[in-house]
């Protein structure tokens, strides 16, 4: 293969993802794009942040207003049973009673049946009883609970050994399956002795309506409390399908049960694939961690509708770029490609073609001057030809010169040949004669002997001049042998 050949061949055979097209339309797709993308996904991120710190905002507004309502449910509570316990009367009759003053079960019933009538008006409080230092209830406002022994409860120890207000954190009572809030206050004797305690359960049908409560949380917002205790949920669920007591775990309620306040994105309890956006705090009144939580999905709609604009505009520039690459490229390319394809017919023996390329840029300029190039290079090789045509001419003449020379020569030679031939034989005739009449040399004259003896001598010396002229015939045709 030529090296025109070679030529033709890889121009023809140029992968399409190294032509110069698309070189310039995928540069200005990057040029376009790259600067759209990344200043997009900067956006994207501030916008997720700043709506991520918004959504936190307003949970932590909704924290904060539960905290309060819980705070302000457990001291009402403490203050009903606070009136309870210091109220003379009442703490004079629970003091007689718990001395064995009173072992009257009548008193015992009527004073329970007065704190259930007290109690009645108010949803903080679902029941109030009273028990001595060896866990017997001896009061209570229901029926149900007289006579029972607390002992194994798990208030009980606190509450005899706090000699002061006490609040057990919530529990899971075994008697009835149910979750149970007991706040408690020292029955004291006038020396301060203990004699017993006046406990209190919370209401926690109050404790759920304001737990689940979801103003300001959307549709897959909640708020819910854990226990420490086996990590229980205190209040249900909005979500169909999760059990009080069991254990739940996500990295709001860990960090919250390790009294750890904080927020952010975790997964839900629910689902570790389910993302929610929460804050999560430590209630010391309750021993409970309180979550406040919204699925990110929803919280971040706004961001991922201005997110998928975002994309819609990228697509769009995208292809805005590709179609400016387009037409650029095809302006650059195909100037380009009728000089490649001029360069190919030049090459492939059409001198007389040239590149048709307009407009006013550089590679007009470059099309011009490759015209130009072409027309010297037509006008160079046409004088080529001319001279080539002068240089035949010459060397027919020399040929038949040469011709001309060779016969002379042989011409020569062979006068030579012969003429050296013919006078060689007369010549030894001579030579002959004139030894064989030297014979008698001294029967003749001295004359005549000097005469035979010139006669002999320029005999000899003609053979050698023949000899001579043969020997330069020789050289002359090449035959000539160096011994």
């Amino acid at each position: 293969m030529t090296p025109i050949d070679t030529i033709k061949n890889q121009s023809s055979h140029i992968p399409w993802w190294r032509s110069l097209r698309w070189t310039v339309i995928f540069a200005l797709t990057i040029l376009a794009v790259l600067p759209v993308a990344v200043s997009q996904i900067v956006s994207d991120a501030r916008f997720r942040e700043r709506t991520v710190a918004q959504v936190i905002n307003q949970l932590d507004s909704v924290a904060t207003l539960k905290t309060s309502e819980l705070v302000s449910w457990v001291d009402n509570g403490e203050a009903i049973l606070n009136v309870f316990a210091r109220t003379s009367i009442i703490n004079k009759s629970i003091r007689e009673i718990l001395t064995g003053q009173v072992n009257d079960t009548t008193v015992s019933s009527q004073l329970g049946s007065a704190l259930k009538d007290a109690i009645g008006e108010t949803n903080i409080v679902n029941s109030l009883f009273v028990y001595d230092t060896q866990g017997h209830v001896v009061i209570a406002s229901n029926a149900a609970d007289f006579g029972k022994v607390v002992s194994r409860q798990p208030y009980f120890a606190g509450s005899i050994e706090a000699q002061a207000p006490y609040i057990q954190a919530p529990f899971y009572d075994i008697g009835n399956n149910q979750l149970t809030i007991v706040i408690s206050e020292p029955i004291l004797s006038e020396s301060g002795e203990l004699l017993g305690v006046i406990a209190g359960r919370l209401n926690i049908a109050t404790l759920s309506s304001i737990m689940t409560e979801r103003a300001g949380l959307g549709d897959t917002g909640e708020t819910y409390l854990v226990s420490q205790d086996n990590n229980y949920l205190l209040t249900p669920s909005r979500f169909a399908g999760y059990e009080l007591n069991r254990a739940y775990h996500s990295l709001g309620i860990d960090n919250a049960l390790q009294e750890v306040e904080g927020a952010g994105l975790y997964n839900s309890y629910r689902n570790s694939a389910d993302e929610v956006i929460g804050v999560y705090r430590w209630i010391p009144q309750l021993q409970s961690a309180m979550l406040v939580e919204i699925s990110s999905s929803e919280a971040l709609v706004a961001f991922n509708q201005a997110m998928h604009a975002g994309f819609l505009s990228l697509l769009i520039v995208i292809g805005v770029a590709v179609a400016i690459g387009v037409i650029l490229g095809r302006r650059i390319t195909m100037p380009i490609s009728r000089l490649t394809e001029t360069a190919r017919h030049i090459a492939g023996g059409a001198p007389h073609e040239r590149a048709l390329v307009t407009g006013d840029n550089e590679i007009t300029l470059l099309a011009n001057s490759f015209n130009h190039m072409t027309d010297r290079l037509s006008q160079t090789i046409q004088e080529l030809d001319d001279k080539f045509s002068e240089l035949e001419e010459v060397n027919k003449q020399l040929g038949l010169k040469s011709a001309q020379a060779r016969e002379a020569t042989r011409l020569k030679s062979e006068f030579l040949a012969t003429m050296s031939h013919e006078l060689r034989t007369p010549l030894n005739a001579i030579t002959g004669f004139t030894g064989i009449l030297l014979f008698d040399e001294d029967e003749m004259s001295e004359d005549n002997a000097h005469m035979l003896k010139r006669i002999e001598s320029n005999s000899e010396r003609l053979l050698k001049l023949i000899d001579d002229v043969l020997d330069l015939s020789k050289i002359e045709a090449g035959r000539v042998e160096i011994v």
